[in-house]
């Protein structure tokens, strides 16, 4: 995470150091001990957003139940088509990465739905169907172009969009398998550490309530809290 290892590096020095920083005990630990090490430092807020991240998802759940609510409270004895104001698009960020142009083409679709509420009030984003094409394939060109110029900001999943980007018919068959042979020992490492990351004690509890909260928002459940 490159994230992490540049909020870190200030903190590095040399071997004699008597308090070596937190990058430099990543470089040293195992790699199970070191993912949980780095675990924590996000969880804890330092580089990450993952309990900020399920925080937000809770709390727009609780004003959009406020707002339900409300609207029932004024509008139970009379018949209204009033549509909610309160309106949350939830986006999968390996979604984004991989599907960069079919991702922005969704935002875009959801701030300038015609259901939007500043959109029935005059006040919204309004594009037609080919100026959401065209900035969803400008947006798509420039990530890509980030992607395979090595950009430190941006942040791609190896084996799938930055192949795409910096893969060419110039490749040679060797240089195609030597990929393929890396990916899936890249695949294998990253399974084991997940797993261990799921057995343990404490994280896998914490990360798993966490990724439920957002596998039920991607998918439009709403279960109340």
């Amino acid at each position: 995470n490159h994230r992490l290892q540049q909020s870190s590096q200030p903190q590095q020095s040399s071997s004699n150091h008597p308090h070596p920083g937190f990058y430099t005990h990543l470089l040293n630990l195992p790699p199970t001990q070191g993912l949980l090490l780095a675990t924590t430092y996000l969880l804890l807020g330092h580089g990450g957003d993952i309990l900020r991240m399920a925080n937000n998802i809770i709390k727009l759940r609780q004003l959009q139940l406020l707002e339900r609510q409300i609207h029932y409270l004024k509008h139970q004895h009379e018949e209204t088509h009033e549509r909610n104001k309160v309106q949350v698009l939830t986006m999968s960020m390996d979604h984004f990465i991989l599907h960069p142009k079919e991702a922005t083409m969704q935002f875009l679709n959801f701030i300038s739905s015609s259901n939007s509420a500043k959109n029935r009030d005059g006040g919204g984003v309004k594009l037609t169907l080919q100026e959401k094409e065209e900035i969803a394939t400008r947006y798509e060109q420039m990530y890509y172009e980030k992607v395979t110029a090595g950009d430190e900001h941006i942040t791609s999943l190896s084996s799938s969009s930055s192949n795409k980007a910096k893969s060419s018919d110039t490749d040679t068959n060797d240089t195609v398998e030597k990929k393929k042979e890396s990916m899936v020992v890249m695949n294998e490492s990253s399974m084991k550490l997940e797993t261990s990351l799921r057995e343990n004690v404490v994280f896998g509890r914490i990360l798993g309530n966490i990724e439920n909260l957002v596998e039920e928002s991607l998918r439009g459940v709403h279960n109340w809290y």
